[in-house]
């Protein structure tokens, strides 16, 4: 029998003998990793002490006592099977364990993503509608068209061509998967579309499992693993960001978001594990002997690259990185960790990634030189604090100096780097205006927002377990401090990075959510805990939450708090889920504009004309009427002018070769106002218009052609009044259509009509086809016309 053998049959033999120690035995695991203990940290009475220490799985250790391997103990007690150390990586001879499957946490984790894909899945209706894949909001037809733009570029190009000519707009690794994965399928706009409807909800469930993973890691408990993903199903700003049919830049960044803290985070929790069962220098040796730890570092590689690459936003994904990266340090040094050897895999891999970033910038012109510049600067800070902590671990210096050390290299680098780029810290200044100075989208709101008494917005945006989560943050920010954790360090880093972006625009709470998830499920197992409804998580059994024990009446069930806790908290979300994506949706009636705008441009000579709409649906619109749907310029400059306008006609020689149609949606505005003329009065009210033809009517849309207009022409008194009346149907509305004018002095009254039918002009009809109106025909009450 091996010696872990002769352990684990100690420790099960002493349950078996003792069953009401287990609780007391887990408390003790706890306090173990921490150091030695003794009896007055346990709550077994002093015979079932003695026959604890007595037992072959327990140590005398300077002074107190130890468990011979805290792991085989901790197995023991949750009554799984112990990986025999012949199974585990050793040394550098390349071996890597598998870890164990265990089939019930298994089937939770793919139950807990199936979740994940369904609550994505809420807006199934309006995403596909009549054979289309409808994207919901504005963004992912920016994303569409260059889906099709390299389709198109793709036919007659090399791979290194195709490389060469991503377009210029920071998001390669955005583009890229795009196309790759509809090429794969066809390369089609026909086989885009599984991947337009698909790929997001893929993507959330990719992130889904690295959350999973990285509460895994940071607890080594799978029930707030699978917590943190239920929370995280249920996040309305990410199942929305992250819905069916939302290929955007997002659903990647999140992705790989994910996947570098993911290999940080490992790295880091390897480090401290070693730690526990060894001192600092043999943990850090240990750590970077290990073939696995530079398996992650390529992983992590993979994540700077993709972090950089996926969106125009990336430097400020770095910044967590650079600052996690220097309070790692100091919390190696405190604990007599050689920071060098410690870091050395974490480092390596995030300068490898910056490598490959520099390499295809250089190479391909990838991205601009500011997004490039971030992962550089974060790969030089690191290796200078690293040093830093070396030399401070060597001196047996304090952390206290380390930090102020750290502080002016930090401002020197910052002072090098404006001197040798100063055209990258303009577009720095020039970028951050862009991100945090836009308000034309709802997203550029507060997290916090005063409107909505700052306490009710993060409730709509990221659930009731937003609460949840910032009171563990704050817990577990402490338990940092004080205590070797950099696991936590680096999710407290980045959690609270994320809160201060969401505080200043709401468009960063999608991200925040994925920290957050991790500590809303600790607090829910907690608070469980607490109420003895459920195991106390190890990571805490020793460094309790602040706060007296909850009382409750014997009358109520432990089974009523648990179901009616963890609904409470989970409902808040699943009532603003729909909300939320109603909000972002093209509903039946906003679609059936766009379709009949795309069946009338068919049969009509309107190819290549726009749709002018509001800036937020006016992508959706044009892409299916002609496919450009790369910017909403021509919509913020002229949509807002045109419908607060009082003449609508004057603005057709504008629209001439530009635009072709128009959709209006329900708003209040004055009633002299264009939009009024046209929305609630379809053209032809007492301020009737020649140039616009309803074409669609729904609840809450309108759409319009706009057309040359048939002109009736008669003869009358000079200055008599003329008016020209018929009476119209259209798009399933009833109205009467009346223009008026007056004679002029030669004796002829003219007026421009959009609708063809037959008109009575003072007693006279005259007849315009839908042809005249098109054409710009002249009508005369006489008979003739002309075109």
């Amino acid at each position: 029998m091996t010696d872990t053998e002769r352990v684990e049959e100690a420790a099960r033999s002493f349950l078996d003998d003792q069953p009401d120690a287990e609780e007391p035995l887990r408390e003790l695991v706890a306090i173990d990793s921490n150091g030695p203990w003794e009896f007055e940290d346990t709550r077994l009475d002093s015979g079932r002490f003695g026959e604890l220490v007595s037992r072959e799985f327990v140590e005398s250790v300077d002074g107190g006592y130890r468990f011979v391997d805290r792991t085989i103990v901790q197995a023991a007690i949750d009554d799984e099977p112990t990986e025999s150390p012949d199974d585990e990586t050793t040394g550098i001879d390349g071996s890597v364990s598998l870890p164990s499957v265990d089939a019930t946490a298994a089937i939770g984790l793919l139950v807990a993503l199936a979740g994940v894909a369904g609550a994505r899945m809420s807006a199934y209706r309006s995403v596909f509608q009549h054979g289309y894949v409808v994207s919901p909001a504005n963004d992912p037809y920016y994303y569409r068209y260059w889906q099709e733009q390299m389709f198109q570029q793709a036919e007659n190009a090399t791979a290194a061509e195709m490389l060469a000519n991503v377009p210029g707009d920071g998001r390669p690794m955005t583009h890229y998967p795009n196309w790759i994965l509809a090429d794969v399928l066809g390369g089609t706009p026909e086989a885009a579309e599984p991947v337009v409807a698909w790929l997001p909800v893929v993507s959330a469930v990719l992130t889904a499992l690295c959350v999973y993973a990285i509460a895994v890691l940071v607890t080594d408990d799978r029930r707030i693993g699978l917590a943190a993903v239920a929370f995280l199903a249920l996040t309305p700003v990410h199942a929305v960001y992250t819905g069916l049919g939302f290929i955007e830049h997002r659903p990647h960044q999140y992705v790989w978001l994910a996947v570098l803290v993911f290999a940080l985070c490992w790295l880091a929790v390897d480090v401290r594990r070693r730690y526990d069962a060894t001192d600092g220098p043999t943990a850090a040796d240990e750590h970077v002997r290990d073939p696995r730890a530079w398996a992650v570092a390529a992983l992590l590689a993979g994540g700077v690259f993709g972090s950089v690459f996926s969106w125009a936003g990336s430097p400020i994904t770095f910044v967590p990185v650079a600052i996690y990266l220097a309070a790692r340090t100091l919390s190696d040094v405190r604990a007599d960790i050689p920071p060098l050897r410690a870091s050395g895999p974490t480092v390596a891999g995030i300068a490898v990634g910056t490598i490959l970033v520099v390499f295809m910038h250089v190479q391909f012109g990838w991205d601009r030189s500011l997004a490039v510049a971030a992962p550089v600067l974060v790969v030089l800070g690191s290796i200078g604090v690293v040093t830093l902590a070396a030399v401070w671990h060597s001196l047996d210096r304090s952390p206290a100096e380390l930090l102020v050390s750290e502080g002016l290299f930090a401002a020197l680098l910052a002072i090098v780097f404006w001197l040798l780029r100063p055209g990258d810290v303009g577009r720095l200044w020039q970028r951050a205006g862009d991100l945090f100075g836009r308000e034309t989208a709802t997203e550029t709101a507060s997290l916090l927002s005063a409107e909505h008494f700052i306490i009710f917005t993060p409730v709509t945006q990221l659930g009731l377990s937003f609460y949840l989560a910032l009171a563990a943050l704050v817990v577990v920010s402490g338990f940092v401090y004080r205590r070797y954790e950099p696991g936590w360090l680096l999710l407290v880093s980045f959690a609270w990075y994320y809160l201060a972006l969401a505080t200043v625009q709401v468009r960063f709470a999608a991200q925040l959510s994925l920290f957050l998830s991790v500590f809303a499920a600790v607090a829910l197992l907690y608070g469980l805990a607490k109420m003895e409804l459920a195991r106390q998580p190890a990571v805490f059994t020793n460094e309790s939450l602040p706060g007296p024990s909850l009382q409750f009446p014997e009358s109520v069930t432990l089974t009523g708090y648990l179901v009616g806790i963890v609904a409470f908290v989970l409902l808040v979300n699943l009532i603003f889920l729909p909300s939320f994506f109603s909000q972002s949706a093209h509903g039946s009636d906003e679609f059936g504009a766009t379709m009949t705008v795309m069946n009338h441009a068919e049969r009509t000579d309107h190819s290549g004309e726009r749709v002018l709409s509001r800036w937020g649906t006016y992508r959706m619109h044009n892409y299916f009427l002609t496919g450009n749907s790369h910017n909403y310029g021509y919509a913020l400059q002229h949509h807002e002018e045109f419908i607060t306008d009082t003449d609508a006609d004057a603005w057709y020689d504008q629209f001439a070769g530009t635009a072709g149609y128009v959709v209006l949606e329900e708003r209040d505005t004055p009633d002299s106002t264009v939009h009024t003329q046209l929305f609630d009065e379809f053209g032809a009210g007492r301020n009737a218009v020649g140039h616009y033809q309803l074409l669609y009517s729904a609840d809450g849309v309108r759409a319009f052609t706009i057309v040359p207009g048939a002109t009736v022409e008669t003869t009358a008194p000079e200055s008599e009044p003329v008016t020209v009346r018929t009476e119209v149907s259209r798009a399933g509305e009833s109205f009467t259509y009346e223009r008026r004018t007056v004679a002029g002095g030669n004796g002829t009254a003219a007026v421009v009509v959009a609708y063809p039918g037959t008109y009575d002009v003072g007693g006279e009809s005259v007849r315009v086809t839908e042809s005249d109106v098109l054409s710009g025909t002249t009508v005369t009450t006489g008979g003739e016309s002309s075109e």
